[in-house]
C-alpha cells in the first residue's frame, strides 16, 4: 500500500473518531439550527445599516459582517480552520472539468436576467467595491455553504446540498431587500439553482476550489 493510500486511510479513521465525539455532534446540530438564527440577525443588520448609512454603504457593510461572522468565524467554529484549509486546497484542472467551469458562467447570465440586477458602476470606486464583493462572495460563501457543510455532513446529501443551498439562497433575500435595483424573488431563485450546481461541483471534485473559481467567474459575468 503506497503512502497516498495510507494517508487517505488515516484521514478517514481520524474523521470517524471526530464524528463520534460529543463536541462534533453539537456542531452537527448547530449546522441545522443556526442558519435561521443567523439569517434573522443578518436581516436585522442589513436593515439597521441601511437606515443609518443608506442602502449602498449599508449593503457593503452588511456584506462585510456576513463574510466575517458567517463565512469565516461560524465556519471555523463548525469545522475548524484546518478542515477549511483542506477543502479549499487547489485541485488540478482536468479536461473533463472545463465544461463544468463554463456552465456556471452561462447560469450567471441567466441569474442576472431573472433577478433584474443592473451592476453598471457609476465610478471607479464603485467598480473597486464590486470587484471586492465578487471575490468576497466567491470565497466566504463557498467556505460556509459548500465547504463547512461538506465537512460537517459528508454522507448526508440532503443537508450537504439541499439544506445548505436553501439557506444560501435565502441569505440573498436579506441582502437583496436592501437593494433598489434587484428583483429579490428572482435573486433567491437564481441563487438556488447556482447553489445546487456549486454544491454538486464541490462534491464531484471533493473540494471547494473550483466552486470558488466558478462563483468568482460567475460574479464577473454578471458584472459585464
Amino acid at each position: 500500500m503506497n503512502k497516498y493510500n495510507l494517508g487517505v486511510m488515516e484521514e478517514k479513521i481520524n474523521q470517524e473518531i471526530l464524528y463520534h465525539q460529543p463536541k462534533w455532534k453539537i456542531k452537527v446540530i448547530a449546522g441545522i439550527v443556526a442558519p435561521p438564527i443567523l439569517f434573522s440577525f443578518m436581516f436585522l443588520i442589513y436593515s439597521v445599516f441601511g437606515v443609518i448609512f443608506g442602502s449602498e454603504i449599508g449593503w457593503y457593510l452588511g456584506l462585510s459582517v456576513y463574510w466575517i461572522l458567517c463565512g469565516l468565524l461560524f465556519s471555523a467554529w463548525l469545522v475548524g480552520f484546518k478542515n477549511i484549509k483542506k477543502v479549499i486546497s487547489p485541485r488540478r484542472l482536468k479536461l473533463k472539468l472545463i465544461p463544468f467551469i463554463i456552465f456556471p458562467m452561462m447560469m450567471a447570465l441567466l441569474f442576472s436576467y431573472i433577478s433584474g440586477i443592473d451592476y453598471k458602476q457609476a465610478n471607479q470606486w464603485a467598480l473597486v467595491f464590486f470587484v471586492l464583493t465578487v471575490f468576497g462572495n466567491g470565497i466566504f460563501e463557498e467556505i460556509l455553504w459548500r465547504g463547512a457543510y461538506m465537512e460537517l455532513y459528508p454522507n448526508n446529501n440532503f443537508l450537504r446540498i439541499i439544506y445548505s443551498t436553501i439557506w444560501y439562497a435565502l441569505f440573498h433575500f436579506a441582502s437583496g431587500s436592501l437593494s433598489s435595483n434587484s428583483n429579490v424573488l428572482g435573486l433567491v431563485i437564481g441563487s438556488s439553482f447556482f447553489g445546487i450546481y456549486l454544491a454538486l461541483l464541490a462534491k464531484w471534485t471533493d473540494s471547494i476550489w473550483w466552486a470558488i473559481i466558478c462563483h468568482i467567474l460567475g460574479g464577473f459575468v454578471m458584472m459585464a
